[in-house]
């Protein structure tokens, strides 16, 4: 792996393994002095861009790992792959403590990107039938906005699989993408709050389990928010379910083996 050295050297080894399009095309003409090269699809301008990264990856027999939510992108194949994010310790929740949902575009351009007004609207209805606290995190540094969605039990990360609102632009093509779990939502997993989140259950048994988030969509979302506030029971358990996933597979230790095995 060539490991930038603090001096602002470099120390070239055998195998490299590139994070994201920026870089990928930044060091593409020197990927042929290594063995073994791999690159891991992890945001949007992979999207954009997916026709040169394709070509690029399949003549210089590039490994690909990708978030699975990249897969309408990616049309030689890829090996799943999600980031290793450290997270700490979530607040108690004290007994008795009324219901508490959470969503967080943080920022307008997000809030345009998650389906933040359509979710608002749907919670807007349901606490018409519903008692529960809504708590909607913009404009807030990750050590302020960590500990308030620690402190929920229910996250709602983003409804974009068909949402008619949702603009596709960011993705740049006339391929729709789906949403998936991002980084927000293994967040939540990791503090042991039930995740709800727009997408497509990935393919990704080969590698390891289908994230056990509550997969929804622009239709049915309504209704399966409504079933983990009416069912305690059933919500308890998808947070057990989703933390024991997200503290094994998003490990470093299992993150660090999963995107070397292509090494030899």
């Amino acid at each position: 792996m060539g490991i930038p050295w603090r001096e602002g050297k470099n120390i070239w080894e055998e195998h490299l393994i590139v994070i994201g399009y920026a870089a990928l095309k930044a060091i593409e003409k020197q990927l042929d002095r290594f063995e073994t090269v791999a690159f891991i699809n992890s945001e949007s301008a992979a999207c954009r861009e997916w026709r040169w990264v394709e070509d690029v990856i399949r003549y210089r027999n590039i490994t690909h790992y990708a978030m699975p939510d990249k897969e309408p992108y990616i049309r030689n194949g890829f090996i799943p792959a999600y980031q290793h994010i450290k997270i700490k310790r979530k607040p108690d929740i004290l007994p008795g403590k009324p219901l508490v949902i959470t969503h967080s575009p943080n920022n307008p351009e997000k809030y345009k990107l998650k389906g933040s007004e359509f979710i608002i609207d749907v919670v807007k209805e349901l606490q018409k039938k519903h008692k529960f606290i809504f708590n909607l995190i913009q404009n807030m540094p990750m050590k302020k906005c960590i500990p308030i969605k620690g402190a929920s039990h229910i996250f709602i990360d983003q409804v974009i699989y068909k949402n008619p609102t949702v603009p596709q632009s960011r993705w740049g093509s006339k391929i729709t993408y789906n949403g998936g779990l991002g980084k927000s939502g293994i967040e939540a997993m990791l503090m042991g709050v039930c995740t709800i989140t727009g997408g497509i259950e990935p393919n990704t048994s080969e590698w390891f389990p289908v994230p056990p988030v509550v997969w929804t969509s622009y239709n049915d979302f309504s209704m399966d928010l409504e079933r983990l506030i009416e069912d305690p029971d059933y919500r308890k358990q998808k947070a057990i379910d989703q933390k024991r996933w997200a503290d094994k597979y998003t490990s470093a230790e299992f993150v660090a083996n999963h995107v070397t095995q292509h090494i030899k």
